[in-house]
């Protein structure tokens, strides 16, 4: 069986270690895991991979200007299949313009990502399905592997610090508005949403998505000149923290 290199870039250390755990599963799969997009450009001037799992969301830039700098470096360029929470259609349209093999969304099956990058990898490249990889045709799914189950139980044991950074910089926001401090709560909730739905705490997925919608309006109307009210904010963060209290199963967060 031919061996196959994904290079995975994604700032959070949950859907890392879940993509790798999945992927490193499969015979002969490689797998090279980035937090920065700097880190994975410097990595792919050293060896080229054969796939590449790219976050649409990272810090300071975009899934875009990413794929931009990885094709100016490599050659052949390798398929590039995205990781992305966003539900926007013109952003899939995007990204399928600028050559993305496939747009896979937030939260995925854990169970079925590996076999799905795969997929599409090999569709891209022209090279034959790998063996095990889930026909179209649905082959049952394969046992859990008990590594998803740790990385879920190290997400739960984390929740009672993430949620501490949250109110921290939420406690900001209501004293005074900072656009830096708004940004930074932005990328913590969106990493809360894309993670939660991994392992099933649907619910907290979605106040955290609540809570990311409300912060991003405040910061596009910032951009278009209007007055700031975080009034919009305060019950999404609310029930942020009552569907955190619900998945950790105490109330002493």
């Amino acid at each position: 069986m031919t061996a196959v290199s994904v290079m995975l870039v994604d700032d959070d250390p949950f859907i890392r270690d879940v993509v790798s755990a999945a992927l490193s599963a499969k015979p002969g799969v490689h797998v090279r895991s980035f937090a920065t997009s700097a880190e994975a450009l410097a990595a792919a001037r050293v060896t080229a991979p054969d796939i590449v799992v790219l976050d649409f969301t990272l810090p300071g830039t975009d899934g875009i200007e990413v794929l931009r700098d990885l094709r100016r470096v490599l050659t052949p360029f390798p398929p590039i299949v995205f990781l992305t929470a966003r539900e926007d259609a013109d952003v899939v349209a995007r990204l399928r313009a600028e050559g993305a093999a496939g747009v896979l969304a937030k939260p995925f099956d854990p169970t079925k990502v590996a076999d799905e990058i795969l997929r599409l990898g090999a569709r891209e490249r022209g090279a034959p399905a790998r063996e095990g990889a889930l026909s179209s045709g649905g082959r049952p799914s394969p046992p859990r592997d008990a590594r998803l189950d740790a990385v879920a139980a190290s997400f739960r044991a984390s929740l009672p610090q993430t949620m501490a950074e949250v109110d921290k910089e939420w406690g900001v926001l209501r004293r005074e508005w900072q656009r830096a401090v708004a940004e930074s709560l932005l990328m913590r909730v969106h990493k809360l949403a894309g993670a939660a739905g991994l392992f099933k705490l649907n619910d907290f997925g979605n106040a955290a998505r609540a809570v990311e919608v409300a912060v991003q309006m405040q910061l596009d109307g910032e951009g278009r000149g209007e007055a700031i009210s975080v009034a919009g904010i305060e019950p999404a963060v609310a029930k942020l923290w009552d569907a955190a209290i619900a998945a950790t199963g105490h109330d002493g967060l």
